[in-house]
């Protein structure tokens, strides 16, 4: 009795299972996560809704060096374009996107130069910038 039952359950499944299979070619399925899912028989389960992951780690870079003469202790940058950085360091420097130039800074009050040694520094504007170190603020208000 069991001969019988066995093939009967095999034969009942493939019939089962026909019905739910899809008729394309299952040695070369259509890819529809690479083609448009309607190129392909409508048993695909291509989900169209979730985006392809990218790689975000491998990437392109291109590093430049530049050096200021006397300077060896940069501590903050203020990057407006490709053609105007201002770094700090003793002094602070402006690139014009050919040279480094020194841009004196005067106390207010005094007329002394200042310096700025271990200050950091953010921009809002290449004529207003900000160095900070510790509880000192300064404000340079360029031209």
């Amino acid at each position: 009795m069991i001969g019988k039952i066995i093939p009967l359950i095999l034969g009942i499944y493939l019939v089962i299972g026909s019905l739910n299979s899809c008729s394309d070619d299952p040695i070369k399925p259509c890819d529809t996560c690479k083609t448009p899912c309607d190129t392909c028989s409508p048993c695909d389960t291509c989900d169209t809704t979730k985006p392809t992951p990218t790689d975000t780690t491998s990437h392109s870079f291109i590093w430049t060096a530049y050096s200021i003469p006397g300077e060896s202790n940069l501590t903050g940058a203020y990057v407006v374009n490709d053609t105007e950085i201002f770094v700090i360091g003793s002094y602070l420097h402006r690139f014009d996107g050919i040279l480094w130039n020194k841009i004196e800074v005067k106390e207010e009050g005094t007329g002394r130069q200042f310096l700025f040694p271990d200050y950091t520094m953010f921009g809002l504007s290449p004529s207003d910038l900000w160095m900070v170190r510790g509880g000192i603020v300064k404000h340079y208000i360029g031209d």
